[in-house]
C-alpha cells in the first residue's frame, strides 16, 4: 500500500519545453541573437536544445560542473553559427536563469491529478535540477502547495539514478521503499533511479517512446494516474 508519491519536476509536471521556447525566444529578441547569428530563431533553438541536452548528459555524469553548464549552452550555440561572443553567452545565460523558473506552463492535467492525489498520499519532488531554479519553478507554477517534501539532488548531494536520493528521501519522511512509488519521464535518471533504489514507479512516456518497460508499468498522460491510484 502506497503512502508517498515521489514525482520527478521537469518534462513530468512542469512544461519545460514550452517554458524555455518561450524565455528563449524573448532572449534572442531581447539581445538580436537571430540577426547576429544570421540565422531564424527555429534554427537557434533546435541546435541550443540539443547543446543543451549534451551538456545535461555531462552534468549527470559529473564531467562538467554546474556554473560552467549555466552559460556553456550559450556560448556553443552562439559558436555553432560561427559567433565567439562570450559576454553575449554569459548576458543570455543571466536572462534565462531569470525568465526560465518563472515559466507558468504545466504538463496537461497535473493540477487535477495532484488536487486528487494529495488527500490520498504524501506527495514529494524528487528532481536533478538546480535548487534557485527548482524552487522558483515550483513557486511560480502554483505547485508548492501539493508538496509535503521537496528534494533536490544539488542539496541532497546525489543525483538520480544514484538510489542514495531515494534513500535520503525516505529516511526524511520516515518511511520504507515498499509504501513509496515515483512517477517521471527519463528512463536514465527516474526510472532507473527507481529501480536502483528498488522503488516500483510508473514511466510517463507521452511520446511513446519504446522501452523494455513493462507497459503496465508505462503512463501515456497524467490523468491515467486518476484510475491508476
Amino acid at each position: 500500500m502506497y503512502k508517498h508519491i515521489f514525482f520527478d519536476l521537469d518534462h513530468t509536471l512542469w512544461d519545460h519545453d514550452k517554458n524555455s521556447h518561450e524565455a528563449l525566444s524573448a532572449i534572442t529578441d531581447n539581445h538580436g541573437v537571430n540577426n547576429i547569428c544570421n540565422t531564424d530563431f527555429k534554427t537557434f533553438h533546435h541546435k541550443y536544445v540539443d547543446i543543451n541536452y549534451s551538456l545535461w548528459t555531462d552534468y549527470h555524469q559529473k564531467k562538467i560542473e554546474k556554473e560552467l553548464l549555466r552559460w556553456k549552452r550559450f556560448d556553443m550555440t552562439l559558436n555553432a553559427f560561427k559567433v565567439d561572443n562570450e559576454k553575449l553567452a554569459k548576458q543570455m545565460a543571466d536572462d534565462y536563469l531569470d525568465m526560465c523558473p518563472k515559466g507558468p506552463h504545466l504538463i496537461d492535467d497535473a493540477h487535477e491529478v495532484l488536487e486528487y492525489l494529495q488527500p490520498k498520499y504524501k506527495l514529494h519532488v524528487v528532481t536533478n535540477g538546480f535548487k534557485e531554479a527548482q524552487y522558483t519553478k515550483i513557486k511560480h507554477s502554483d505547485l508548492h502547495q501539493y508538496f509535503t517534501e521537496i528534494f533536490i539532488s544539488e542539496e541532497v548531494g546525489y543525483l538520480k539514478p544514484n538510489p542514495k536520493i531515494f534513500e535520503v528521501a525516505m529516511d526524511k519522511i520516515e518511511t520504507t521503499v515498499d509504501e513509496c512509488l515515483m512517477i517521471g519521464d527519463n528512463l536514465d535518471t527516474d526510472i532507473a533511479g527507481a529501480q536502483n533504489a528498488g522503488m516500483d514507479f510508473y514511466f510517463f512516456n507521452p511520446e511513446n517512446k519504446e522501452s523494455e518497460i513493462k507497459e503496465s508499468a508505462q503512463i501515456t498522460e497524467l490523468k491515467q494516474l486518476l484510475e491508476l491510484l
